[in-house]
């Protein structure tokens, strides 16, 4: 399972509940995981709006069934979104993903070496 990045993903959802999600269409100007070459078991950072409630977590794409899992991160509600069957999902990097972590630590290192 690799992390990935993806640019200008955002789909329509009709899953409900805190099922995994079933990735409907991309948004108009928008593409899919699969239009941005997802991989079966990429790792994925997401986030979902319905309405005014958010949630924001990493998930593992299943290219098979066109899914996403749900972990959370953090949500307007403090656990997964109760889904309606109206939702949009973006992936995007979140402040929790590591990536900044990781880039972070090698900046302190070469800092460090610099001085």
């Amino acid at each position: 399972m690799a992390r990935r990045l993806f640019n200008r993903v955002k789909m329509a959802t009709a899953t409900t509940g805190t099922d995994p999600l079933t990735l409907g269409a991309a948004a108009n100007g928008f593409q899919t995981l699969a239009d941005a070459n997802a991989s079966d078991q990429d790792v994925v950072d997401y986030v979902i709006e319905e309405g005014d409630a958010y949630e924001i977590g990493v998930g593992v794409y299943t290219a098979a069934s066109n899914q996403l899992s749900r972990s959370l991160i953090e949500s307007s509600t403090g656990s997964l979104l109760d889904l309606q069957g109206n939702a949009t999902v973006f992936a995007g990097l979140v402040s929790h993903s590591g990536v900044l972590h990781s880039e972070r630590k090698a900046i302190a290192v070469a800092l460090t070496i610099a001085q």
